[in-house]
């Protein structure tokens, strides 16, 4: 019996381990995949746990799977993409930058991908998050954990009609003596061997990815058809690139090795460069190498590509068409006096309009003297604009301080305009000590010319916060004291509690504010900015801490509008706001004042209620850091 018993258990054990072995086998079948795109499921977990991390919320599942020659790579969306301001992930022992494939600004989106060794395996990595308006910094270390068994076949990779055996010839076949080779050499086969008169033609090229039929996203970074121009039989290519402030380099491949493309000229405000390069064959592809950074994105990459040129549409071009031509500059003019013209704050080298749009105020004020022309803006939040420079001559100079008034938090500042037509390069350094915030922003002004009108002498110069505009008949201001019945407009400022100090609070309001005054009681609404974040809002009276009334909410804008009671518009009120932001694990409440500008009451033509809550003249920051529900699908990794 103990005999018979042993036997079974012996049984029993050899069973297991077979089985045991066979269950690593199963996961490594799993993840040996035939070339292709596939969709796969992830997670990102705690560096130390297979706890859910916070990163779990900035990323889109399912990821996609590419396959190439038995290599992985994973792409996916990061969600609040402008508060992801590093990702790297681990390779060969190694933490390294992500590549950008795609960014959507206005969904505030992009897709990154990186190499797997094996989707079998956590992934470290490493993601570094900013929120400058909440002085919110932080670097998460994570780990990404992919699900094998979701990998679904999105694309099967066609196979290499050239490995084909059947189109190989046979080693033993002799060839027939009788026949006589052909007399024109195959092109393919022969370098050097285009035979182009000399001039100038139109030829399209494809930008393709490297050793690969599959164009490249980056042809949307030049311009096809390129120039190409033929002399003594020697070819050169003239091609025009767009998005010049992110390529740093542009290098084509001679006799071996990679050199730089000949620069031929450059236009800053459309964001061009026309480049030449020489090309000894246009029947084979030629190797290109491009390297792209994007410094507010802390992005760097060398991407290595292939152009294809298409001999078949060449075409002979007109001798004024030989080249890409610089835009000549406008010869301007306008006689000396003074002007009034409108401007765009713009992000640097795009048209895109910045936030600094709200710290100064367009109109301008342009004066020309002796053909000579000066703008006079002025800058709002003087506080925390330390330094305001433009560009002159290639250097950047401070512009010159005209007058401050430190009360409404203006300064008047005046700088040289050497051509309106051109975007002028600004810098301009904001500091807000309460926030720990330091940065030199890197900005365009662009002047509307078609704009410009004559004004007054008694108009020249703007005074604090006015624009310079028609005038107007002298509204008598209300006395704060006897103010009748109505409703008002009123400028406010959120403060740090028994300060002078701006609040970071004062990002999250609107002002100018609706002043109401009924039976001589007074009350003050405004809108919250980024109102699901804040949870709570009190404000003092009688001694005690009340919650504000809300009139009206808006989930979609994420903003409601809130009301308080103010006995007297002279004193500080005392307020307390509570911040949740759960996705972060941030949870402060601030206790502030609010101080209220009785020189800026005007009565409101509108007195129908308080839809319209004024400007944003308080918003200088990062207004739009709510949060991103809509943050759409993954389905356009490719």
């Amino acid at each position: 019996m103990n005999r018979y018993l042993k036997i079974v258990v012996a049984m029993c054990l050899m069973i297991f381990t077979f089985i045991s072995t066979l269950q690593p086998l199963a996961v490594q079948a799993a993840t040996k995949l035939a070339d292709g795109e596939y969709s796969i499921g992830f997670q990102v977990i705690k560096d130390t746990s297979d706890e859910i991390s916070k990163m779990n919320d900035y990323v889109i599942s399912p990821a996609t799977l590419k396959v190439k020659d038995g290599k992985q790579k994973v792409s996916f969306t990061l969600k609040n993409s402008e508060w992801i301001t590093k990702f790297t992930t681990e390779k060969a022992g190694q933490f390294v930058d992500v590549n950008v494939l795609g960014e959507d600004k206005e969904k505030n989106t992009r897709v990154v991908e990186f190499d797997v060794v094996d989707v079998a395996n956590l992934l470290n990595g490493k993601v570094k998050v900013d929120i400058d308006a909440m002085d919110y910094h932080h670097v998460f270390d994570v780990r990404i954990k992919f699900d094998s068994s979701s990998i679904t076949l999105i694309k099967a990779e066609k196979p290499n009609e050239k490995e084909d055996p059947a189109n190989k010839p046979d080693p033993n076949e002799k060839p027939d003596p009788s026949q006589k080779p052909d007399q024109k050499p195959d092109s393919d086969q022969q370098p050097n061997s285009n035979t182009i008169n000399d001039g100038n033609y139109s030829i399209p090229f494809k930008v393709l990815k490297d050793k690969t039929d599959e164009e490249s996203r980056m042809k949307d970074k030049l311009i096809s058809p390129a120039v190409l121009k033929v002399e003594n039989g020697k070819k050169k290519a003239t091609v025009t690139l767009t998005d010049n402030a992110s390529i740093k380099n542009f290098q084509t491949e001679k006799d071996g090795s990679f050199v730089d493309a000949k620069v031929i000229s450059e236009n800053k405000e459309k964001n061009t460069r026309v480049v030449e390069f020489e090309v000894d064959n246009l029947s084979k592809k030629l190797n290109t190498k491009v390297f792209i950074e994007v410094a507010s994105q802390n992005y760097k990459q060398t991407h290595e590509l292939q152009l294809q040129f298409n001999q078949e549409k060449l075409e002979s071009i007109k001798d004024e068409e030989k080249q890409p031509e610089v835009e000549k500059p406008t010869i301007e003019t306008i006689k000396d006096g003074d002007y009034s013209i409108p401007f765009k704050v713009l992000k640097d080298k795009t048209d895109e309009e910045s936030r600094m749009k709200e710290n100064v105020i367009s109109p301008a004020v342009l004066k020309v003297e002796n053909g000579k022309k000066k703008a006079v803006v002025t800058l709002k939040d003087n506080a925390s604009i330390k330094n305001f420079q433009t560009e002159k001559d290639g250097s950047f100079v401070d512009a010159k301080v005209v007058s401050e008034d430190k009360e409404k938090n203006t300064r008047v500042v005046e700088f040289e305009v050497d051509n309106l037509s051109k975007k002028l390069n600004t810098k301009v350094f904001i500091e807000v000590a309460s926030r720990n915030y330091k940065q030199t922003h890197e900005l365009q002004l662009q002047f509307n010319q078609e704009k410009l009108e004559p004004i007054k002498n008694e108009e020249k110069q703007p005074d604090g916060d006015k624009k310079p505009e028609v005038e107007k008949p002298e509204v008598e201001k209300p006395n704060v004291e006897t103010i009748k019945d109505g409703e008002y407009s009123i400028n406010f400022k959120a403060l740090k509690d028994q300060s002078e100090e701006i609040s970071m609070m004062n990002t999250y309001t609107k002002s100018p504010g609706v002043l109401k005054v009924k039976d001589g009681k007074k009350y003050v609404s405004f809108t919250l900015t980024n109102s699901a974040w804040i949870t709570k809002f009190e404000f003092e009276k009688n001694g005690s801490f009340v919650d504000a009334s809300v009139l009206s909410e808006d989930k979609k804008a994420d903003t409601r509008v809130v009301e308080v009671a103010v006995d007297d518009l002279s004193k500080k009120l005392n307020a307390k706001v509570k911040v949740d932001i759960d996705s972060m694990n941030y949870h402060h409440f601030y206790d502030i004042q609010f101080a209220f500008d009785k020189g800026s009451i005007k009565p409101l033509d509108n007195q129908g209620g308080n839809d319209n809550q004024g400007g944003n003249d308080n918003q200088g920051g990062n207004d739009n850091q709510g949060g991103n529900d809509n943050q759409g699908g993954n389905d356009n990794q490719g």
